[in-house]
């Protein structure tokens, strides 16, 4: 069975087409599909990018702060490692949700 808004090939036996559309009543209700992605995904996405920009921006800082302080009056520099990696997947991560 063809439906009428979608056009896909139903078993002969369906009572409703994925999209929605009841052969019984002729009546869109509501879909089988996937719902699109909710307005909060795009905010969560964006508010990840946001963090971990800012935390790879204050782990290059702290670095840099403690490096120039090393080199002026000699010994260690600490490299925020732990601020650039959680920084990284912040960002990466709110790419990826911005994606799908």
């Amino acid at each position: 069975m063809k439906c009428p808004l979608c056009k896909l090939i139903n078993p002969p036996e369906a009572q409703r087409c994925d999209c929605g559309f009841d052969f019984a009543t002729q009546k869109l209700e509501k879909s089988y599909m996937r719902t699109p992605p909710r307005s909060g995904d795009r905010a969560a996405g964006n508010r990840d990018i946001a963090f971990g920009a800012f935390f790879l921006v204050a782990g290059a800082i702290a670095t840099g702060i403690t490096y120039s302080l090393a080199a002026q009056d000699g010994g260690a520099y600490t490299v925020t490692v732990g601020l650039f990696v959680v920084g990284a997947y912040r960002l990466i991560r709110g790419c990826v949700r911005l994606n799908k």
